[in-house]
C-alpha cells in the first residue's frame, strides 16, 4: 500500500461540511481542483508538505535578510507585511482550530489517542526539565531548550489525518481536532510557565493562549454552522502566519542552524517513537496512531516567537529555534509516513504467516 503524499483534508462526517483541501492530484474532477486550474503556482506550492506555510515564510525570510526595513512604512501595509500582526493571526488560528473539536466524540477518541497524548506530554515535560537542568536554556550542540520542547510537543495535523485515514481505525481521524492543540503554544507555554514560575505559577500566558481555542470550542459545539463559517479560515491564515514569522528570521542564521535541525529531528524520533510502542504493547493496537504523531507541524515554528515574548530570557535563542524546528518539519514530513507504511506492511506479513 503506497502512501498518498498529497496530504489533504477530505470531506468526512467528523468535519461536517468543512473541507480544507491541501492538494488534489492533477486531472481530478473535484471542485477544488477546478479552482486550481488557472493557478499552476499554487498547485505546485500545495504539492510541498506544509507548502502553503513554508513557501510564504521562506520568501519572507529572504526579503527580510536582504532588506529588513522594507515594509517599515507605517500604516496598514506595515501592520500586514512587517510581521506585526503575528499574535493576532495565532489567536485566530487557535480559535478556528477549536471550532473543529467535537465534544460529543471526545470520550471515544480519548480511550486511545488520549493516552498517547498524555504520554507525549509526560515525555516532553521530563525531557525539558532534564535538558534545562543539565544544559541550560542554550542547550547542547546548538539546540536551545525551547527548540527541543517545541518539537517534542508538536504534531502535524495534516500528516496525522492522512495516515490515520489510510491505516487507522474508524475513530482515529476524529482526533484531528485535538492534534491542533499540539500546533499552538499552549503546552509549551504551560511547561515553561511551570519551569520559570518562582513561587506561584503564572496562569496569565496560558489563559491568554487557551482562551481563543475555548471560545472556538464553545461556539463550534453550540451550533455546527459556526464550524462551517470559521473552519475554512485556517487555510487563509496559515500563509500569513508563515509570512509573519519570516519577517523576523534571517536566512543566513537559518542556514547555520541546518545541521542542528537534523540533530533535533533525531531527538524527536528517539523520544517520540515510544508512542508507537505504547500503542502496540500497552493499548493492544497496531501502533500506527503513535507513528502518525511522529512529526512536527509547520505552525510550531511560531512557538519560540510566542514564548520569547512572554519569557525574555529565550529571546537570544528564537532564531535558531525557528530554523531547527523548520528543518524537523520538512524531514519528518517524509519520515513519519514512510515508517508507518513499512510498519503496516510488516504487520500484514506477520498476520499472513
Amino acid at each position: 500500500m503506497k502512501i498518498d503524499w498529497s496530504y489533504h483534508f477530505r470531506r468526512k462526517p467528523f468535519f461536517d461540511k468543512i473541507e480544507l483541501t491541501m492538494y488534489e492530484p492533477r486531472g481530478s474532477s473535484s471542485p477544488s481542483h477546478q479552482s486550481l486550474k488557472g493557478a499552476p503556482m499554487l498547485e505546485k506550492i500545495k504539492k510541498i508538505p506544509a507548502g502553503t506555510f513554508l513557501v510564504p515564510m521562506f520568501i519572507s525570510m529572504v526579503l527580510y535578510t536582504l532588506w529588513p526595513n522594507l515594509f517599515k512604512i507605517g500604516g496598514i501595509s506595515q501592520s500586514l507585511l512587517a510581521g506585526e500582526g503575528q499574535g493576532f493571526i495565532i489567536g485566530l488560528l487557535c480559535f478556528c482550530s477549536g471550532v473543529g473539536i467535537d465534544l460529543k466524540r471526545l470520550t471515544r477518541v480519548l480511550k486511545r489517542q488520549g493516552v498517547l497524548f498524555l504520554v507525549k506530554l509526560g515525555i516532553a515535560f521530563l525531557v525539558t526539565l532534564a535538558y534545562l537542568r543539565f544544559f541550560g536554556e542554550g542547550g547542547i550542540w546548538g539546540m536551545p531548550a525551547v527548540a527541543v520542547t517545541t518539537a517534542l510537543l508538536s504534531i502535524n495535523p495534516a500528516i496525522y489525518l492522512s495516515i490515520s485515514e489510510e491505516y487507522g481505525n474508524a475513530d482515529d481521524p476524529y482526533a484531528f481536532g485535538l492534534t491542533s492543540l499540539f500546533c499552538i503554544p499552549l503546552f509549551p507555554m504551560i511547561i515553561f510557565g511551570m519551569v520559570y514560575s518562582s513561587g506561584g505559577f503564572d496562569w496569565m500566558p496560558v489563559l491568554s493562549t487557551l482562551l481563543p481555542m475555548l471560545l472556538g470550542i464553545i461556539l463550534g459545539n453550540i451550533d455546527k454552522q459556526f464550524a462551517d463559517l470559521f473552519g475554512p479560515g485556517l487555510n487563509v491564515l496559515i500563509p500569513w502566519l508563515g509570512w509573519s514569522i519570516g519577517q523576523g528570521t534571517n536566512v543566513l542564521e537559518a542556514i547555520k542552524a541546518g545541521p542542528t535541525g537534523i540533530l533535533l529531528t533525531l531527538v524527536v524520533v528517539i523520544f517520540m517513537l515510544p508512542l508507537s510502542i505504547v500503542d502496540y504493547l500497552v493499548l493492544d493496537n497496531d501502533g500506527t496512531a503513535g507513528l502518525a504523531m511522529l512529526n512536527v507541524a509547520g505552525l510550531s515554528t511560531s512557538v519560540p516567537v510566542v514564548l520569547a515574548s512572554s519569557y525574555p530570557q529565550l529571546l537570544d535563542y528564537q532564531t535558531a529555534a525557528v530554523s531547527q524546528i523548520l528543518a524537523s518539519v520538512v524531514i519528518l514530513s517524509f519520515i513519519s509516513p514512510i515508517l508507518t507504511e513499512r510498519w503496516y506492511k510488516h504487520l500484514q506479513q506477520k498476520d499472513n504467516k
